[in-house]
């Protein structure tokens, strides 16, 4: 860009509608600018309408007889050229950043499955929940000390389910259970109170990669939760909207043990096995 340069607003500039005709360029911005795509150039127009504009917004009009042959002036047209190369590399960048932005976001929300295989699951949220166990729950025994005891009253649930829960990048997590009746539930998860994270105590298992493997485990800890081992509780849940004097009794067990198995046996909700 240089004194004299014949230009015209470019179409695609905001400020096209200012002038249509041609102009002259009749005042430069300093030489610490002439790389800086914001500085803006004076043109007067053919009308006698004079503005300032930024490089991007002007077309160089090719007229070689205002060409000029000073060294100076060419230098300074090989400095607008590597300005012009200058700012249309950046915007290319920055159209890179933002396509490489949206695959990040593309590639953060992909949900992995657990594993291959058929079997039937629940996308809740971000997590994937594999279902490994469906079929009835009878807690019937609690365990305290070095005893057995046969609840009088077993608790039934008809329809217990087990699933494991796996993260939206395939990885296992934990078990959770529903409906969460009885006890060894760490806590309440997923949708209020639907389903319960399973304290699996101590069954030992590797995190299951297959659902043969998550089918297996599920028995395992329907096996454990028919017993009430008062040593680790969890969560006490009872099963009906009134709590019974079995669950008033589990309510102290909780907070001492010795007192509560008293109360339990003296109400007759448990009785030892011999």
């Amino acid at each position: 860009m240089y004194n004299g340069a014949r230009v015209r607003i470019r179409e695609d500039s905001r400020y096209l509608g200012q002038c249509n005709l041609l102009g002259t360029i009749n005042y430069l911005p300093s030489e610490e600018g002439k790389l800086n795509m914001e500085i803006y150039y004076t043109v007067t127009f053919e009308n006698g309408y004079s503005n300032s504009y930024r490089i991007k917004d002007l077309d160089i009009i090719e007229d070689l007889k205002n060409i000029p042959n000073d060294n100076d002036e060419l230098k300074m047209i090989d400095t607008t050229l590597k300005g012009r190369a200058y700012f249309t590399n950046n915007k290319i960048l920055e159209i890179e950043r933002s396509w490489r932005h949206h695959l990040t976001m593309k590639l953060e929300n992909i949900r992995r499955l657990p594993f291959e295989g058929e079997y039937e699951s629940l996308i809740l949220g971000n997590d994937t929940l594999v279902k490994g166990y469906e079929g009835k729950l009878i807690i019937n025994k609690l365990h305290y000390g070095k005893k057995m005891y046969l609840l009088m009253k077993p608790i039934k649930i008809k329809k217990f389910l087990i699933y494991a829960k796996y993260d939206k990048t395939g990885v296992f997590n934990c078990f959770v259970g529903t409906p969460v009746v009885g006890c060894h539930f760490i806590g309440y998860i997923l949708n209020g109170v639907k389903f319960g994270e399973i304290c699996t105590g101590n069954l030992k298992y590797k995190d299951p990669s297959s659902i043969e493997n998550v089918e297996k485990i599920s028995l395992g800890i329907v096996k454990s939760l028919e017993v009430i081992n008062t040593h680790s509780l969890g969560k006490i849940n009872p099963n009906t909207r009134r709590i019974n004097k079995f669950w008033r009794g589990m309510n102290m067990v909780k907070n001492d043990r010795a007192l509560g198995m008293r109360v339990l046996l003296k109400n007759n909700s448990i009785k030892e096995m011999l």
